[in-house]
């Protein structure tokens, strides 16, 4: 029960709250927010909450926490937030939960079926790739940088022979497409937002003088998503009847260490108490850890993979980590 640490210990102590998200003013707050979209993917804030949306096939919304909770080793890490799902979803991914692009824990649809259950995500790489400047901007011109076969265009101005310069005014932008961008040096790091693979061509080329080298660092892998619909859940499965359409709050809580029991929890609407729905048991399943990133970050995702009609809204109103005792 929730009367227990993630640990299995008799709670003795209130857990800390690390970071959150609330939407009751009715706007993004860029300082503890993160949104990241394709195609048409949105977030519309209203009525006190975030309604994230997908319209068409291939389009993407991740709504994250600016800052992770970090894993501390010997103390539990919850996760609690609110969600509305849709009642029946075939061809959409819908996550509440927490994670990263490379891995993660989440109630939802794995847009495979009509079926709710939890996911656990693991596995996944984010493509890396370097681009080093090895001639600077000249005067003004565009360069193009192509990433995985998509052209993205900076302006350039006169450098004086600074490479750093000119690494600066295109890392300045911090992202494009799918890709964050970071300057080092005279050097460019590009960063898939979401683990998958990136095969496609990669090239600088400019209308003046500027000119760099690539090199991939990392190659993207894709992660694997491990489902485990409600009625294959360890117990719990009549909490999610006719509440998971409706506003309700879910957790959960992670003993990671590696190896380490995951608990998935919804509360009981007649009880107003939080009720263990399904547990995974991780000590002594596998010689590598569940996975590699334990420092998560508060996440929403949807992505539609085929047409789905209506179009699916996912709605929360606030979103809590925590640690299973004191910040020290």
């Amino acid at each position: 029960g929730t009367s227990l640490t993630a640990f299995g210990e008799l709670r003795v102590s209130e857990p800390t709250p690390v970071l959150d998200l609330s939407f009751v003013t009715g706007v993004e707050h860029p300082q503890k927010v993160t949104v990241y979209s394709e195609g048409t993917g949105g977030v519309d804030y209203k009525d006190s909450r975030a309604d994230l949306t997908v319209a068409a096939v291939d389009d993407v919304i991740l709504l994250t926490s600016k800052d992770r909770l970090p894993y501390r080793p010997g103390i539990g890490s919850i996760f609690r937030f609110t969600a509305v799902f849709p009642d029946i979803v075939t061809g959409t991914r819908i996550l509440a939960g927490c994670g990263t692009p490379v891995s993660g824990l989440f109630f939802g649809f794995n847009g495979t079926g009509e079926t709710f259950g939890v996911i656990q995500r693991s596995g996944g790489v984010q493509h890396v790739q370097e681009f080093t400047i090895t001639a600077s901007a000249t005067g003004a011109e565009t360069a193009t940088v192509t990433l995985d076969g998509t052209a993205f265009v900076f302006p350039l101005t006169a450098a004086g022979g600074d490479l750093e310069f000119t690494a600066f005014e295109i890392g300045v932008t911090r992202a494009v497409g799918d890709w964050t961008v970071q300057a080092i040096g005279d050097q460019l790091i590009f960063t898939s937002v979401r683990a998958g693979v990136r095969s496609g061509a990669y090239s600088f080329s400019s209308t003046g003088a500027a000119t760099a080298t690539s090199s991939t660092v990392e190659t993207g892998v894709a992660n694997t998503e491990t489902f485990i619909a409600e009625t294959a859940w360890t117990g719990g499965q009549d909490l999610t009847q006719a509440i998971k359409e409706r506003g309700n709050t879910y957790e959960i809580a992670m003993l990671w260490g590696g190896y380490g029991t995951i608990q998935f929890r919804i509360q009981n609407a007649l009880t107003g108490r939080m009720e263990t729905v399904h547990t995974i048991q991780n000590a002594g399943a596998a010689a590598l850890p569940f996975f590699a990133q334990p420092h998560l970050q508060l996440m929403y995702e949807m992505e539609m993979l085929s047409l789905t009609t209506p179009a699916p809204v996912l709605s929360t109103t606030s979103a809590v980590a925590l640690i299973d005792g004191k910040q020290v």
